[in-house]
């Protein structure tokens, strides 16, 4: 081979490297980008951007009133737009559990069978006390920081004097709802014989609520998913009970909102005789 030749197909060589990386980088821009995607539904003003993670679409309602002197709920977005809002771990873990669901419905109506009745991993109430938690967390933990808000802090009002008392208010409120948690362990994890990591229930509810972390992310982090595989359903499940649980203890006793009444004097007739 002559200098030349090989000077030829050193230059062919790197051509073919150049253009596997220049492949290589433009899957990796393509898989950026779809992480911002904005959804045709909220329109074209909002940009795209990566790092705003995982969003919810809401529909903005309205009632209004019929010709005939009624209610009707209708759409109020912008141009008809839906409304996008930032996403956290409950909506990951929702959208999840609502895929799965899906293909267990397309399961059962290929064989034939009745298809399953979804079950949220998590109650409305428990989902606020999540995010409640969260922002508690957040606003107690800013309040030092120079500019911030007395308004957004519990109580908040005009006077400078009222900020410390509603700072020691914040913080009070998140140590009692951490003492409801409690420093033990999710059982049906404790009792497993093995020698990966204990979840414990604080650590569980910081890892969700204040970091955005998956089911999956905490089994991973606490050595319960080697590397390569995917997390054990039973062990998903196991952690949504206690998750669930926790946040039971964390909104405290609550009343239900059942009609009750209550009679006093002698007992009326009955009506139907």
């Amino acid at each position: 081979m002559t200098d030349q030749q090989t000077i030829v197909v050193g230059r062919d060589s790197m051509a073919r490297v150049a253009d596997v990386r220049a492949q290589e980088e433009a899957v990796r821009i393509a898989a950026v980008k779809a992480l911002g995607a904005v959804p045709p539904e909220v329109g074209p003003d909002v940009i795209e951007a990566p790092a705003r993670g995982p969003v919810r679409l809401t529909d903005m309602r309205k009632m209004v009133r019929t010709n005939s002197g009624g209610l009707r709920r209708v759409h109020d977005g912008y141009k008809g737009r839906r409304t996008m809002h930032v996403g956290d771990a409950f909506d990951v873990i929702e959208g999840k559990a609502r895929a799965a669901h899906t293909k267990a419905v397309k399961r059962a109506e290929a064989t034939g069978k009745d298809a399953p009745e979804y079950q949220p991993p998590f109650t409305p109430g428990q989902v606020v006390m999540g995010r409640f938690y969260r922002g508690l967390f957040e606003r107690y933990e800013k309040a030092g920081v120079r500019c911030s808000s007395l308004e957004n802090l519990s109580g908040g009002g005009g006077l400078g004097g009222e900020f410390m008392d509603a700072v020691l208010s914040d913080g009070r409120t998140l140590d009692m709802i951490r003492q409801r948690v409690g420093s033990g362990a999710a059982l049906t994890l404790r009792r497993a014989r093995t020698c990966r990591g204990v979840i414990l229930d604080r650590a569980l509810v910081d890892a969700v609520c204040l970091h955005d972390q998956t089911m999956t992310d905490v089994l991973r982090g606490a050595g319960w998913v080697r590397v390569g595989q995917s997390a054990k359903g039973e062990h998903v499940k196991a952690l949504t009970r206690a998750l669930a649980a926790a946040l039971d203890r964390m909104a405290g006793p609550t009343q239900s909102h059942r009609t009750r009444a209550a009679a006093f004097g002698a007992p009326c007739n009955p009506i139907w005789e």
